[in-house]
């Protein structure tokens, strides 16, 4: 396994397509800092007085006119930390950064192209299929998966803090390092485990393209969606289907958005562990991991090459 591993570590290293997923993460991640630190600037604040006096100039009547100046007092008041280059604490950001679906769409994706790039270019052929091998050859690519999102995570959390830094932002709550590192495991095993599902769906349809679209709705949180509102409609009928958000990878997701502030505050709606986010974080992946595990190393590890 070993060899394995070493194998895959420098084809990756040599794989072009590796480092245009990277490029990507490190500008997309840009990309969102150009962004907020633009409309923290004097200059977007100027522009929305100037469209709000416009507004004002315009045909409206007197309680819409007071109903826009609410609205962009409240506005003026939730962002008043943003003008100041204050955020929440480092992990929030993070958080917002890379679980709104870009870790887990660039990490389920180059998961994808590597597993099927060894079937379509005829590499697995070259290796000793045994029952051994089979079983070594599998176990070693979910390993290489996990260690795939381990890097794309860690690229994403440092070209943020440098970005972040570099347009002069702090932040509100400094985050200890045990914090830090309780949700950048967490992420990891949420996005791994979202990255096996589409690596069991690959191995399964044996299609690239099956695996990119399993990666589309899986990983960006749109099955998710669609499950959580399916089971709002039909919890009229079992109320029970309320609660399964929080059995899906989607809805942890949404529990790591908070920060790592957020997984150690009580959460009423969880019904293990005290409330504890964290934990019920853990205990949801790790099921997805383990479920994912036993269906490659006991069933798609026998099917034909």
């Amino acid at each position: 396994m070993f060899n394995l591993l070493k194998s895959d570590l420098y084809r990756t290293v040599r794989w072009a397509t590796f480092w245009v997923y990277v490029a990507i993460m490190v500008a997309m991640v840009a990309a969102a800092a150009t962004l907020l630190n633009w409309t923290a600037s004097p200059e977007f604040a100027a522009l929305v007085q100037e469209n709000a006096y416009e507004q004002q100039q315009s045909a409206l009547t007197e309680a819409e006119r007071l109903e826009i100046q609410a609205d962009m007092a409240e506005d003026l008041a939730d962002n008043a930390a943003l003008n100041s280059k204050v955020l929440p604490s480092l992990s929030h950001t993070w958080a917002q950064l890379l679980c709104s679906g870009l870790l887990g769409i660039l990490g389920s994706t180059l998961a994808v192209a590597l597993l099927y790039g060894d079937f379509a270019g005829g590499f697995i052929k070259n290796l000793l299929m045994s029952r051994r091998g089979r079983f070594v050859y599998f176990g070693e690519k979910l390993l290489f998966v996990a260690l795939l999102q381990a890097i794309l995570l860690a690229v994403g959390a440092v070209a943020g803090t440098a970005c972040f830094a570099a347009f002069g932002f702090s932040y509100e709550t400094a985050d200890g390092p045990a914090a830090l590192a309780l949700w950048l495991v967490e992420t990891w095993l949420i996005s791994t485990a979202a990255a096996f599902i589409v690596a069991c769906i690959t191995w399964i349809t044996r299609s690239g393209w099956g695996g990119a679209l399993a990666a589309a709705f899986i990983s960006s949180g749109l099955m998710g969606v669609m499950i959580s509102q399916l089971g709002s409609i039909f919890s009229v009928v079992w109320p029970w289907l309320e609660k399964l958000p929080l059995f899906l990878l989607g809805g942890n997701l949404r529990l790591l958005q908070g920060g790592a502030e957020a997984l150690t505050a009580a959460n009423d709606a969880l019904p293990l562990f005290g409330s504890q986010p964290w934990a019920w974080v853990m205990l949801v992946a790790g099921i997805y991991l383990m479920l994912c595990v036993a269906l490659v190393l006991g069933v798609l590890r026998r099917r034909d090459i």
